[in-house]
């Protein structure tokens, strides 16, 4: 299960609010959170946000969507990693970095150097899926990794001589490249194992110079999730609707529920007892905020009554959410 930063998918549910005045309806469809935009929680799963991404699409068409993809990686998506780019001196070191730094949006990202009969690749290998959303998001790829070289280099014109593609959509990146200067010069390698760009040797030699107005923000360094950690990660985000009903859960995890209960088994945990867990924790969290009241607290995340949310609290924790307050 792979998680994304909820700060990018808070800028997707913008894009597709430019196109889309009703986005609860597409939130709850895509399979988010409905407060989506107001949630403390760091990340979501990825296969609502991959869902989204194709609502995205459908909603703006293919000429107006590529165009929020290229302007979504030039204003958000690569200056919000390259801020944290320091004390590097070349666009090799400043790549080597960013790989690394890159993990903090996306703990499973696979973006890798790889050297082919001779030439150096940057891209990122990702498992084939049939879905609709899959050649979109590599399409996103292809534009963070050339604006990516952009920023890096100076040079806002760049493009890559070659540029290695899953699908077989070979129009459509024609399409997405078409409003670039000299896009008619690249070769387009589809159906590969890799969505890479191909890079020289003579712009990785070149000096990096970091813009200096990025304003820094407090770096977390976190460890590549296994599947149980990153479901416990995504759920608390999911509760704010009550109880997540274990159908909902595969659902987002992109699993049948059999698959999930089964995943689950291994680890010696059921569902029950890993939501309650869930509940327990957001409640700790809700209860240190004297806002909430403990009543409230009970409704937010499902409890029937106060009552039942006072049993399963104290059974958790020892004590009564009064003492714990």
């Amino acid at each position: 299960m792979f998680l994304i930063k909820t700060e990018i998918v808070c800028h997707l549910v913008n894009m597709l609010a430019k196109v889309e005045p009703n986005t609860a309806q597409y939130i709850e469809e895509a399979g988010l959170p409905e407060n989506i935009l107001t949630t403390q929680h760091r990340y979501m799963p990825e296969i609502p946000v991959m869902n989204l991404l194709e609502i995205i699409q459908e909603k703006s068409g293919e000429i107006l969507f590529q165009k929020m993809l290229w302007e979504s990686c030039q204003t958000l998506f690569i200056p919000q990693v390259l801020y944290r780019i320091k004390k590097v001196e070349t666009v090799q070191q400043a790549i080597d970095l960013f790989l690394e730094v890159r993990k903090e949006d996306a703990p499973h990202s696979q973006i890798e150097f790889a050297e082919v009969i001779g030439k150096i690749w940057l891209g990122r290998h990702k498992a084939p899926s049939k879905a609709p959303w899959f050649e979109l998001f590599e399409q996103l790829v292809v534009v963070y990794l050339i604006e990516l070289l952009r920023a890096l280099s100076k040079d806002k014109h760049w493009l890559p001589t070659q540029i290695s593609i899953q699908s077989d959509q070979v129009e459509r990146y024609q399409q997405l490249l078409s409003h670039q200067k000299n896009s008619e010069s690249i070769q387009i390698i589809t159906q590969r194992n890799y969505s890479a760009i191909c890079i020289t040797p003579e712009i990785l030699s070149l000096p990096y110079y970091p813009k200096l107005h990025w304003q820094e923000e407090k770096q977390l360094t976190i460890e590549k999730p296994n599947f149980f950690d990153s479901l416990k990660t995504a759920l608390p985000a999911y509760l704010c609707s009550g109880k997540l009903p274990i159908s909902k859960a595969a659902q987002i995890t992109g699993m049948s529920v059999r698959t999930l209960q089964r995943q689950l088994k291994v680890i010696g945990i059921s569902y029950r007892e890993l939501l309650e867990e869930a509940q327990i924790n957001q409640a700790k969290l809700l209860l240190k905020d004297k806002d909430h009241s403990i009543t409230a607290v009970a409704n937010h995340l499902g409890y029937s009554n106060i009552s039942h949310f006072s049993r399963a609290f104290k059974k958790a924790t020892g004590i009564s959410p009064s003492k714990f307050v």
